[in-house]
């Protein structure tokens, strides 16, 4: 069983003028107790929650884990208890290794009284296309408003880094404030070493962490809006998906998949209109910090679509691709697979052989080593053989 024990709320340890919710999780099956909080500055604390909403999307990777029960002793809303089963059920369908479980909460319909709507805010291609679709700088193009953005730190970097955030807030309020939007911070540890939050992140828990985020803030917002990381055709299983970020809906507040009718390639189109945005994008999670690392397959598919719109100029924050590099890429994975396949279509459109042909050979030669690459993924969870495993891997160019 996994059961919220209790909330607090306190000054945070991380800066006095900041604000924490914790909720207390007790934990069976021999898991360890734990604490997941959430951090605002004083100007947001008004809007943190008082129900369930955000601690029932916080256990739900720990119910897929774990399985049996997760008990929120607290008021949660009626709709959102029902979405989440729905999602549960989604999941269990794509994934079968995860384990059902029970919910028990105290079901109520929850109208928390949020005000405001808010987008999600990385610094990256997605984001910033939506994030201008918000406001007034969208032109026709404008899809509705935005009062906020909202940058998360324990998502892509780390808690323990505190200098690299500062760097990415950095650039991140220069981007709200030419976009004449304030950007809003929230910290939280919901990314915990060692859980499903860590170890399956994209694949199953990506949107249920901005939904937690959201959820913990649901007396200030009525709407939340996060970028589509997929053209919709072009979908894969992954834990940001427009078959199922809805259902992370409450009654109060709403989740909003945006921009699923625009690739990669018509994204970076839309943002060669402001030069400026695309100046110091920042979409690397790997190296945990304000800079892009240009090396892994994120920086690499931007730099390859960067190329082809012939923005790569425009932009400081990542070095420009090789024909050699994108020959020897893989791009096995299904994501990586589908952004590939955009983007040759794309070179055989505008007539740069060069790329196209390149972008082909790289799908051709990744089909080949995929069931290569399937295999020795599993030595990479084997005692003993886990550095055998990754080492051949990444001779593959995997």
């Amino acid at each position: 069983m996994i059961k919220l024990s209790s909330v607090e709320r306190c000054r945070s340890p991380m800066g006095s003028s900041f604000v924490r919710l914790i909720g207390h999780f007790k934990a069976g099956n021999g898991t360890e107790d734990f604490d997941i909080w959430f951090d605002v500055d004083e100007e947001l604390a008004g809007g943190l929650s008082e129900s369930g909403a955000p601690w029932l999307i916080a256990a739900i990777p720990y119910g897929f884990e774990l399985g049996g029960t997760i008990a929120i002793e607290r008021p949660t809303d009626a709709m959102l208890l029902e979405n989440t089963a729905a999602f549960a059920h989604i999941f269990r369908h794509w994934y079968r290794d995860l384990k059902p479980f029970e919910v028990i909460a105290d079901k109520k319909i929850v109208d928390p009284g949020g005000e405001k709507a808010f987008a999600f805010f990385s610094g990256g291609i997605d984001s910033l296309h939506t994030a201008t679709r918000y406001t007034s700088l969208g032109g026709t193009d404008q899809v509705g408003s935005v009062d906020e953005l909202l940058l998360i730190w324990g998502f892509d970097i780390e808690l323990d880094s505190p200098s690299e955030f500062a760097a990415l807030q950095k650039q991140s309020e220069d981007f709200a404030v030419r976009l004449g939007v304030p950007l809003r911070v929230m910290a939280t540890n919901i990314r915990r070493p060692g859980t499903f939050w860590t170890n399956r992140w994209g694949p199953l828990c990506h949107a249920l962490g901005k939904a937690a985020c959201a959820l913990a803030l649901e007396k200030r917002y009525k709407k939340a809006i996060w970028a589509a990381g997929y053209r919709s055709d072009r979908s894969v299983v992954e834990g940001s998906h427009p078959m199922t970020d809805h259902y992370l809906s409450s009654s109060g507040l709403a989740m909003v998949y945006d921009g699923a009718d625009s690739g990669r390639i018509d994204k970076i189109a839309f943002l060669s209109r402001f030069p400026w945005m695309l100046e110091d994008i920042h979409v690397c999670w790997r190296g945990a910090s304000s800079r892009n690392c240009g090396q892994c397959p994120k920086c690499l598919r931007t730099e390859i679509a960067l190329e082809l719109t012939g923005m790569m100029a425009r932009c400081n924050s990542l070095p420009r691709v090789s024909l050699e590099r994108i020959r020897k890429a893989y791009c096995g994975e299904p994501a990586e697979r589908a952004f590939f396949t955009e983007m040759a279509e794309y070179a055989k459109k505008i007539g740069r052989s060069d790329m196209y042909m390149a972008l082909c050979e790289s799908l051709t030669r990744s089909r080949h080593r995929a069931p290569i690459v399937n295999y020795l993924s599993r030595f990479e969870k084997t005692p003993g053989l886990w550095r055998a495993g990754r080492s051949i891997r990444r001779m593959l160019g995997a």
